[in-house]
């Protein structure tokens, strides 16, 4: 009888692996995103006079 929640829970199991992996990713856009905008304001910077 347990052998029948045994595809079930691996299938949970995976789901929250790409779940995981796609909050790592989410995490990973957003540092590329907040890195490109540092640069963009240190040029903004370095253009305009204070």
């Amino acid at each position: 009888m347990a052998t029948e929640f045994l595809p079930e829970s691996k299938a949970v199991a995976m789901l929250e692996e790409e779940g995981w992996k796609d909050g790592v990713r989410k995490q990973e856009r957003r540092n590329a995103l907040h890195c490109e905008a540092l640069k963009a304001w240190q040029i903004i910077n370095s253009i305009v006079p204070r």
